[in-house]
């Protein structure tokens, strides 16, 4: 019994508290998203729309390799979660990832990770290539987490100026303040978010 407890006690000293904060946020992550996804789909007003939500509802968690409560270290949001806690602290600051799947004759997975401080943003963009990401560029802009309002950002269908779908979600303080799935050219060409991902 005592070799038991023994080793029990090592197991806790080698599990990492990030590793439980990934679980979580990646949990709360992917239930933000779907809903949004139902949330739009009930709210498309034109056939075509609809189809494309019903579609992207079946098709992200597939995409994502996830269960809505699955914990698959496998899939490429949990990979860029485990990529960005190693490089800053998401308990302590308030953050944007921007996922966007660009389509050509190359596909190119791309996520921007926004990091707020209190005169602007660093962004930072990541590619996902064979099996993980790299990051690919930094820079900084003159932005702050209500310039990338989710609320004003959705125009009606066909009528924005992306070209390719983009998942937005806000983060604070390692919790999820918000999460918005944008269809192709549903995101206003006002939105600071289309001069980030074009």
């Amino acid at each position: 019994m005592a070799i038991m407890h023994f080793y029990l006690c090592i197991a806790s000293l080698l599990i990492k508290a990030d590793d439980i904060n990934i679980d979580s946020l990646f949990y709360k992550w992917n239930k933000a998203t779907l809903r949004s996804l139902e949330n739009s789909l009930s709210n498309a007003a034109i056939v075509g729309e609809k189809e494309l939500y019903q579609n992207r509802l079946e098709a992200e968690p597939v995409y994502w390799d996830i269960e809505t409560d699955s914990m698959n270290k496998e899939s490429i949001r949990w990979k860029f979660l485990e990529q960005i806690c190693k490089e800053f602290n998401p308990e302590n600051n308030n953050w944007t990832v921007v996922e966007v799947v660009k389509s050509g004759e190359v596909v190119r997975i791309i996520n921007y990770l926004i990091c707020y401080d209190s005169s602007g943003a660093k962004i930072i963009t990541y590619r996902y290539l064979i099996g993980g990401w790299s990051r690919v560029e930094e820079r900084y802009a003159d932005i702050k987490m209500r310039d990338l309002a989710l609320t004003t950002a959705r125009v009606s269908f066909e009528s924005g100026s992306n070209n390719y779908d983009a998942i937005v979600t806000n983060f604070k303080s390692g919790s999820i303040l918000q999460s918005e799935y944008f269809l192709n050219s549903t995101l206003s060409e006002k939105s600071k978010i289309v001069s980030i991902i074009n």
